[in-house]
């Protein structure tokens, strides 16, 4: 059904720093956004998809288990499949694929991996953005576990992750606002 536990990623200024360091990211990443594709698992109220639509994307679908996902089709005029992940909802192959807070919760990450992959068009971006869980480990921090994650990730195991599935041209790096979410 969708978890409701963890941080979502909202449009108030709290989060406006968070939001466009993403967007920005995708944008390195893609080279571009305007004319590009773009996929969105777990994409709560859609966000991320609504600022990449304002700068220009062709197409941006997201998906969403919980009961945001309503909310942020209608207020966003934006497509956001009510359901988890399924390669099999999405017609056409796209040239991102990205989701913010979802692979640690994901029960099988690199299952997950290949079906997002299934998805993307050849030379595609996929990117993953989750909690640093390194400093946290180290310290003995058990706050994590109050956000349902059935994984916990470093630099080096996004990596190697990443690495295991097939993906090339891997880059691994801290979000300036925040060292404790780190992308690949």
């Amino acid at each position: 059904f969708g978890s409701m536990a963890s941080t979502p990623l909202g449009e108030g200024n709290m989060n406006k720093s968070l939001v466009n360091e993403i967007i920005s990211l995708i944008q390195e990443a893609c080279g571009t956004i305007r004319n590009k594709s773009f996929l969105e698992p777990g994409c709560g109220i859609g966000t991320l998809l609504k600022g990449l639509a304002e700068r220009g994307a062709e197409k941006v679908i997201g998906c969403e288990p919980g009961p945001q996902s309503k909310e942020g089709a209608d207020r966003f005029s934006i497509e956001i499949i009510n359901n988890i992940f399924d390669p099999g909802d999405y017609d056409l192959s796209y040239d991102c694929i990205f989701h913010f807070g979802v692979l640690e919760h994901i029960e099988d990450p690199e299952q997950f991996l290949n079906q997002t992959m299934s998805c993307l068009k050849p030379k595609g971006i996929i990117l993953a953005i989750v909690p640093d869980c390194e400093i946290d480990l180290e310290l003995g921090n058990i706050n994590m576990l109050s956000h349902e994650h059935l994984n916990y990730f470093t630099e080096n195991s996004l990596k190697w992750l990443f690495a295991k599935v097939g993906l090339e041209d891997i880059t691994v790096r801290k979000l300036l606002y925040s060292k404790g979410i780190v992308c690949v």
